[in-house]
């Protein structure tokens, strides 16, 4: 797919609905996807989560290579 706004779009979605079927525990506050700023062929998700139970917070940032 190409590096752009449809691609990236499709990335929220799949990762937000993973994260809602897959993990039970954590709670998504912000998630985000696009073009790495330093390397634009790379998609980077960023996933900001609440676990549920200890109302702990954290990151997750994921660049993936569509270069292929």
């Amino acid at each position: 797919e190409p590096n752009d706004q449809a691609t990236a779009g499709l990335a929220i979605h799949y990762v937000r609905q993973a994260v809602e079927r897959w993990e039970p525990r954590a709670e998504i506050l912000d998630l985000d996807a696009g073009q790495d700023p330093e390397n634009p062929e790379r998609l980077r998700i960023v996933l900001r989560y609440q676990l549920r139970t200890s109302q702990q917070e954290g990151q997750v940032t994921y660049s993936f290579n569509l270069a292929g």
